[in-house]
């Protein structure tokens, strides 16, 4: 978000990855970055026995946007996940959807605090 202030009331407009505050002194307007980020575990593919095999690190999003996990199934069993940051066009939050492979599908879930999308995270094991 930004806070915009000029000679009109304050106005707040979204925007993707940081919030600006305004400091007006004198009659003159500063911008101050103030971050508003969440930080999320990134892993571009993870076997559920052999952890993550590629991408293994930390992404960070806007506040205001979820980690994510997607996971995949092969018939019932955990084949594959994915963990990042946002919700992709691709995939929604809480989404579960047939791939183009009759046996397997998967399942999407979003979470919104920093580093909830670890495997051990409560907040996904229950959904």
């Amino acid at each position: 978000m930004f806070a915009l202030v000029g000679r009109t009331p304050l106005a707040v407009y979204t925007v993707r990855v940081i919030t600006l505050s305004v400091l007006v002194l004198q009659g003159k307007w500063f911008e101050i970055p103030v971050p508003e980020l969440r930080t999320c575990h990134l892993c571009l593919l993870e076997d559920p026995s052999a952890g993550c095999i590629s991408g293994s690190e930390k992404c960070t999003i806007s506040s205001s946007s979820p980690c994510m996990v997607i996971t995949i199934y092969y018939n019932t069993r955990v084949r594959f996940l994915i963990r990042g940051c946002g919700q992709h066009n691709s995939y929604r939050c809480q989404e579960k959807r047939n791939t183009y492979f009759s046996e397997y599908w998967y399942q999407a879930q979003c979470c919104q605090y920093d580093y909830c999308n670890s495997w051990s995270s409560p907040q996904l094991q229950s959904s």
